[in-house]
């Protein structure tokens, strides 16, 4: 049967057209869900919500032949509303003009004898680093192919600012190549392929989904019967075991969605205004304490840069004033602390969302003055950018130590 049959044999009850239409649309929606929510459990949940309005309102589908579509914008919007009831994430989107062009970049071709199931992890941190509208307008056009008018639509948002916020992602994921193309660590393709190279990993690892069982209750609204048993005694628990192959995009591990929680539950300490104009959340690096026993509450060289450490992030320039010599502060916040090179390395990646971590050698002391040499390393999730090595001085000023400078090494 076509979709316009299986459609109107569903509204009649017939199990095999409702079994059909499940079976048909849910790998690619699911991977999404996948990528929004970071666990199976969640994902699956948002699958079954997303089910239980389509097959309870399919006499509202006026186009039968379009029944993918209606249910991929359904399943957009219970990430939307999963996003912000469980994660406290409101999808923002910049008002802007629609781009003169979707950036695809060059096409890459897969080679026939080459697995490239090595490289997913990769691909998954890559794609973890985009802003949740980034990720979503990605995932969405390349898994369940929504075009941009389609789910400014959906999102009721423009069509600019799906478009620049779907633009953005895919430099994002360019630059992050292109950075990585400098180390060891990098994917098997040159970076104007890097969208293409991860949309083909998307979609092959998506179509080797699993199909999880109908829930009870959508079962039963499909059907028109009496739901024998909660939903969640055939919840499919997905930790480890959502792709059935081996080199899959996206597994989630416990210790994945470990790690997810925590990279949310810190979503609120760096901003990249040039993304969505508010703050990004990064996850947080604690700085080793290397000072040999010093007493709570005493100042050290050590305290100072954790101090900074956490300013820094925050963006509190006044803060990060407040660390420096008296004498020094006015001069040092007028030419950035010594730390605009760090700037201008980040506003060339502004399309992502970037943590840093701060890595101080031992403090040598010489009376009222002290030396450290200090690495303060960009990443992009577990993604390390690049390192920027600095030569910290301090002063001791009426028996209190102050940051003096960064001069850079």
């Amino acid at each position: 049967m076509d979709t316009t049959q299986l459609v109107l044999s569903a509204q009649e009850k017939d199990e095999q057209a409702v079994k059909e239409l499940y079976y048909d649309s849910y790998r690619q929606a699911y991977t999404v869900a996948l990528l929004m929510a970071g666990n199976g459990d969640d994902a699956y949940d948002i699958m079954q919500e997303s089910y239980y309005k389509a097959f309870t309102n399919l006499d509202l589908l006026a186009n039968k032949a379009g029944f993918g579509s209606w249910f991929n914008k359904i399943v957009i919007l219970k990430i939307k509303d999963f996003l912000k009831k469980k994660r406290g994430i409101e999808l923002f989107f910049n008002a802007a003009n629609l781009p003169k062009e979707v950036y695809e970049g060059r096409k890459f071709c897969p080679q026939p004898d080459v697995d490239y199931s090595e490289n997913a992890k990769l691909a998954a941190q890559m794609l973890g680093t985009l802003t949740a509208e980034q990720r979503l307008t990605f995932a969405a056009t390349v898994l369940q192919e929504l075009s941009v008018n389609e789910l400014a639509e959906t999102l009721d948002v423009t069509e600019g600012a799906v478009g620049n916020a779907l633009n953005d992602g895919k430099f994002a994921l360019q630059v992050q190549s292109e950075l990585l193309d400098q180390g060891n660590n990098s994917l098997p393709v040159p970076p104007e392929e890097t969208v293409s190279f991860i949309s083909f990993l998307l979609c092959r690892d998506a179509g080797k989904a699993d199909v999880h069982e109908m829930a009870p209750k959508v079962r039963a609204a499909a059907l028109g019967e009496d739901a024998a048993a909660e939903d969640s005694e055939l919840k499919e628990k997905a930790s480890g075991k959502v792709f059935k192959s081996k080199g899959q995009l996206i597994a989630v591990s416990a210790a994945g969605a470990v790690a997810l929680l925590a990279l949310v539950f810190c979503f609120i300490v760096f901003a990249l205004p040039k993304i969505t104009g508010r703050q990004n959340v990064l996850s947080s690096v604690f700085f080793q304490d290397k000072s040999n026993g010093a007493s709570n509450g005493e100042i050290t060289p050590e305290t100072l840069i954790q101090d900074f450490e956490v300013a820094f992030k925050n963006g509190d320039e006044n803060a990060m004033a407040e660390l420096y010599a008296p004498e020094e502060r006015t001069k040092q916040k007028a030419k950035g602390f010594g730390l605009s090179m760090i700037m201008d390395f980040v506003n060339t990646i502004s399309k992502g969302t970037v943590d840093y971590e701060f890595t101080m050698e031992e403090v040598t002391y010489d009376g009222d003055s002290a030396s450290a040499p200090l690495t303060i390393t960009a990443k992009l999730g577990e993604i390390k950018l690049k390192d920027f090595d600095y030569n910290v001085s301090f002063v001791k000023v009426d028996g209190v130590w102050y940051i003096k400078e960064f001069e850079k090494t």
